[in-house]
């Protein structure tokens, strides 16, 4: 491609051009010896994450927890009134099995939670 173009435009277009391709060489230089370091840094990262994860020793199970059954709901008190409740159990230490992911803060703002197999139907029914 150079020579077709010193046949069109002469010498000092290939001059430009090989000047061009060498500034591009020497930023591409320049970024890789940016780059190259953070990649270095970054592979010792990763390398020491996975060394640090806890490793099982032989023998032992870890225990899993099932949410089978469990149900996420969207509930959007309509008054002040049902802000109030949603707070109060939200507050009450007997609510087991109910886990509030927003509290409640407003009328007609949605709160998200979720119940326990056997709380469900109830729930529904507020």
């Amino acid at each position: 491609m150079i020579r077709h173009i010193k046949e069109i435009a002469g010498s000092g277009a290939a001059i430009r051009i090989r000047e061009r391709t060498q500034a591009c060489s020497s930023r591409l230089r320049n970024m890789a010896s940016h780059v190259f370091p953070l990649l270095a840094f970054a592979s010792l990262f990763l390398a020491a994450a996975v060394l640090a994860a806890p490793v099982e020793e032989e023998g032992e199970v870890e225990e899993r927890t099932s949410f089978a059954g469990f149900r996420v709901l969207s509930l959007t008190p309509r008054s002040d009134e049902n802000v109030k409740l949603l707070r109060h159990m939200e507050e009450a230490p007997d609510t087991d099995g109910i886990d509030f992911w927003a509290s409640a803060v407003a009328p007609n703002v949605p709160v998200t939670i979720s119940v326990r197999p056997d709380l469900v139907r109830r729930m529904l029914q507020l």
